[in-house]
């Protein structure tokens, strides 16, 4: 707290404060105690270090060879930091990830596990890991233009040409993922990151429930997000106890592949539900909104190849390589040709 109590005013940013009234300071206020016009200034700023600033929770090692510049993203249990590289000057994303549950530690060794063994410009690159007892610590590519949900909210729906190429890109990392035997199983427009808006360039990111699939390819365990869940997954949640356990293979992510599209060409969900239930049983019957499509002006060729991913049995469900194939995204193909031509550049 300031309270003026001087013969010639004080400022906090610019602004005067009333004589001998409590103001509030926070990290960063310039305080003043002259006016901009007068020739001699004497400007403080307010610095108030706290438990919960960036540099408190980071290993010395990690700080000698990263400078953190500022905190980009918080959750329960993890943030995502902005880190410039003190020897080559490249910027790179700090994940900061607690592992005092069992399941945050497990979530966290998968994620390594998987990042160390993908390589793709569509894929999200881990570069180095610390740890110490309460944190785990990845190094990651920065990837400066935010998520794929957070530019619909603010920006509105993407046009066709731009929907087709972001799909293409997912598929065509997600086609590398499978090929590796493994299923991400969270996909959903959070976990796409946009690298640029000109063309329009994305990376897919958080693997932390992605899973080696086993000899069949087929997966048992509930996870992911519940608006982009496939048919399957729900069906086997809602099985009795005493129901054989049903199994569900790496289409469940062609499945979330298909909402993502829906989501990036309508700026809503392909399915509704005022009840968790309700959502359930729409998204089981695989029928989803055609409203939003048709006020959207739609192509055709784009709410088939919906309908061609969003496929309630997952056994006609194309894979990621054929559903690269389909007209829609052929039909963009120059787009796809000049980012191509410029990861390629850049590898």
């Amino acid at each position: 707290l300031i309270e003026d109590r001087s013969t010639n005013g004080t400022w906090v940013n610019v602004s005067k404060l009333q004589p001998r009234r409590l103001h509030l300071l926070v990290h960063g206020d310039e305080i003043c105690i002259a006016p901009s016009s007068h020739t001699d200034q004497i400007r403080f700023i307010f610095n108030c270090p706290n438990a919960t600033q960036p540099s408190s929770i980071l290993l010395p090692e990690l700080l000698n060879k990263y400078h953190i510049t500022e905190t980009v993203g918080s959750g329960a249990f993890a943030k995502v930091l902005k880190a410039v590289h003190r020897q080559s000057g490249i910027t790179y994303a700090v994940k900061a990830i607690q592992t005092k549950l069992p399941l945050a530690a497990n979530a966290i060794e998968r994620e390594i596990s998987v990042l160390m063994s993908l390589h793709h410009p569509n894929i999200v690159a881990l570069h180095e890991t610390y740890k110490q007892p309460s944190h785990t610590y990845l190094i990651l590519d920065y990837v400066p233009n935010g998520d794929l949900m957070d530019h619909i909210l603010n920006a509105g729906p993407l046009s066709e040409r731009d929907s087709s190429s972001v799909l293409s890109q997912i598929l065509d990392a997600i086609h590398y993922v499978h090929s590796r035997g493994i299923s991400h199983r969270d996909l959903k427009p959070e976990n796409i990151l946009i690298q640029s808006l000109s063309p329009i360039r994305v990376k897919v990111c958080d693997f932390g429930l992605a899973k080696a699939n086993g000899p069949s390819s087929l997966l048992k365990t509930f996870c992911g997000t519940f608006a982009y869940l496939a048919p399957e997954i729900l069906q086997s949640r809602s099985a009795s106890p005493t129901s054989p356990q049903k199994v569900y293979s790496n289409a469940v992510d062609i499945w979330s592949i298909g909402c993502i599209a829906y989501v990036s060409l309508t700026a809503s969900f392909p399915f509704n539900g005022v009840t968790q239930d309700e959502m359930h049983r729409s998204i089981v019957s695989a029928t989803f909104l055609m409203a939003p499509l048709k006020q959207a002006r739609t192509s055709q060729n784009a709410i088939d190849f919906l309908s061609f991913l969003l496929q309630p049995n997952p056994e006609k469900r194309p894979t990621a390589l054929s559903a690269m194939q389909h007209v829609w995204l052929l039909g963009n193909s120059s787009v796809l040709s000049e980012i191509e031509s410029s990861d390629n550049n850049a590898y």
